[in-house]
């Protein structure tokens, strides 16, 4: 180090300091020697330096440095100032002494206060010294050193690392520190933050977030997390006591008596916000009748604390709005009264039997019964009286055919009939009637019902009606029974068979065509080897159709015993059908 090449002046400035952070400078260049030098000392982390206090509150407006031969300095502690401008005292090494004039200081483009931490993150603190000079920084153990250089020397360049928010190192002051009370809403306290006993800034050096701070029985925490010249992170729990649920606002909805303990629909309020059901528990007094003094006590959990009692009101039910059925709503004469059970409610819910009366009207003969259910003028039920009906039915008689009737009928002359059975419990008369009285004529002439006419074919419904009579008339109804009779030609039997040719077969059969009423006829015959042989299906037949006469002969067949069936036909909507057919007749085919 040398006095004419190079003025090197090492000053450690012993500053009241938070952290060690580093701080990079540099000076303006310019080309006159005159010139006075600005120097921007620009932190990435707070320097946390702090002036000496001063009378005036305020630092003058420049830094200046005199030339001195002094190796080394040293500026101690305070700053000796003047009306004018602050004088920095340098005790030098030497016998010679260096000034460090201190005009201005000023962070950014607001004025510094002598007794204010300097906290530079992201700002520019302005330095001007005299020419020839520019200021650099370096770490040493508990302060900061300067050294002053002459110009035309390379910075050099710190990047110190983050000044870290722990419990050891910074202090989270809650501003209002007392329990906090549930709202229902979020909950976030205002606090200060002091980094080694200093107040470091919000938004600056720190940022603020919450956890759990809105439910109650939780630890509500405050987080805060270093930003800026600033890292690490500190927690602060703080505590939300439940509120108070006679602050709530409370509402408890009207009942309608129904017999049935009461639940009414109670709402909880606080801050305007209906609570979950979670956050109380109710027990109800006095929850049935109508015209007590109903009670629901809620009591505070969860969010909510305390107890507190609410009164609703039952009302009375009014019959003339409840549901009222019986227990059957038609029945049938049998000569006794008839009470169907009676059942009133209110949705689900029944009233009790003791909460109104019954009475019953024309209950035992047919026709339209009543029932009144009238309110008993107890303090539950009210309203004017209910009616409903209810249907008494006649009896219907029981009658029957005496015997089982064929349902196919042959048309021979003569006569077929059949007999009812009347109820043996009333008395009355039968009528009879035929769906078609020109193919089946009834005839009650004797106690017997008789179809005459033997000159058709089809079929055709019977209806046998009986009709009480005298006393029995008004307890039992009319009733009806029908059979489908199917009216076919006559069954003809077969005169003679006879195979007078090699694979032939003349057959001949009683009656004429015009006794039978038949349009034709046709003949079927099945060949067999054994008589035990079943021939009774017709699908095993052949056959031959549209015979006029009374015979006919069967050519081709195979030599052999044959079963034959002689059938009269007759036209039935434009189709021909099968009357009756005899019974199969064995014959030999040569």
């Amino acid at each position: 180090m040398t006095r004419v090449k190079k003025l090197i002046a090492a000053v450690m400035i012993v500053l009241a300091i938070c952290s060690f952070g580093m701080v990079q400078a540099h000076a303006d260049e310019s080309d006159s020697t005159d010139a006075v030098k600005t120097y921007y000392c620009i932190a990435n982390y707070p320097v946390g330096v702090r002036l000496s206090t001063s009378p005036n509150g305020r630092a003058l407006a420049w830094i200046t440095m005199t030339e001195s031969e002094a190796a080394d300095a040293y500026v101690y502690g305070k700053i000796d100032y003047s009306e004018d401008k602050d004088e920095l005292k340098i005790r030098g090494l030497t016998a010679q002494s260096m000034r460090l004039y201190c005009e201005k200081l000023a962070i950014g483009s607001e004025p510094c206060k002598i007794d204010k931490i300097i906290s530079c993150g992201g700002s520019i603190m302005t330095l001007e010294v005299k020419s020839g000079s520019y200021l650099k920084c370096n770490e040493v153990v508990g302060a900061h050193r300067f050294d002053i250089a002459p110009s035309g020397q390379d910075n050099n360049v710190y990047k110190p690392s983050a000044l870290n928010l722990s419990e050891d190192s910074a202090e989270v002051i809650i501003s209002d520190d007392k329990p906090y009370v549930y709202t229902g809403k979020v909950i976030a306290p205002t606090v200060q933050v002091k980094y080694e006993g200093r107040v470091i800034e919000q938004g600056t050096d720190y940022k603020v977030t919450y956890k759990d701070n809105i439910n109650a029985g939780t630890q509500a925490k405050i987080v805060v997390t270093g930003c800026g010249d600033y890292g690490g992170e500190i927690q602060k729990e703080f505590t939300i006591k439940p509120a108070n649920v006679q602050s709530a606002s409370i509402d408890v909805a009207s009942c309608v008596y129904d017999g049935t303990a009461k639940l009414p629909k109670v709402t909880v309020k606080l801050n305007g916000a209906v609570m979950g059901t979670d956050n109380y528990k109710i027990t109800l007094k006095n929850n049935v009748s109508a015209g007590n003094k109903a009670e629901a006590a809620i009591e505070g959990c969860k969010n909510l604390t305390g107890k507190v009692s609410k009164t609703f009101t039952i009302s009375q039910a009014d019959i003339t709005k409840a549901t009222v059925t019986l227990a059957a709503n038609s029945y049938t004469y049998s000569g006794s009264y008839f009470k169907p059970a009676v059942t009133v409610a209110y949705g689900s819910a029944k009233l009790k039997a003791s909460d109104y009366t019954v009475q019953y009207a024309n209950n035992k003969e047919p026709g339209t019964a009543t029932v009144t259910i009238t309110a008993n003028g107890s303090n539950c039920v009210s309203g004017k009286r209910v009616v409903k009906n209810f249907r008494i039915e006649k009896k219907v008689p029981v009658i029957s055919f005496k015997s089982p009737i064929s349902t196919t009928w042959h048309n021979a002359n003569g006569t077929h009939g059949f007999e009812c059975v009347a109820p043996s419990d009333c008395q009355g008369t039968f009528s009879f009637k035929s769906s078609n009285p020109k193919l089946l004529a009834i005839n009650a002439a004797g106690g017997r019902v008789q179809v005459m006419n033997n000159k058709a074919f089809g079929s055709v419904v019977i209806t046998a009606t009986f009709t009480p009579k005298g006393a029995d008339a008004a307890h039992y109804s009319t009733k009806s029974i029908t059979r489908t009779i199917k009216v076919v030609p006559n069954i003809v039997k077969i005169a003679n068979t006879e195979s007078k040719k090699s694979g032939q077969l003349y057959i001949q059969w009683s009656n004429s065509k015009k006794e039978y009423n038949a349009s034709e006829y046709r003949i079927y015959y099945y060949g067999y080897k054994k008589d035990s042989e079943d021939c009774g299906q017709m699908s095993l037949y052949n056959s031959k159709s549209k015979i006029t006469g009374t015979s006919t002969t069967i050519t081709g067949l195979k030599a052999g015993k044959y079963y034959i069936k002689v059938v009269p036909c007759y036209k039935s909507g434009g189709n021909v059908q099968n009357g009756a057919s005899t019974s199969a007749v064995k014959c030999v085919i040569k």
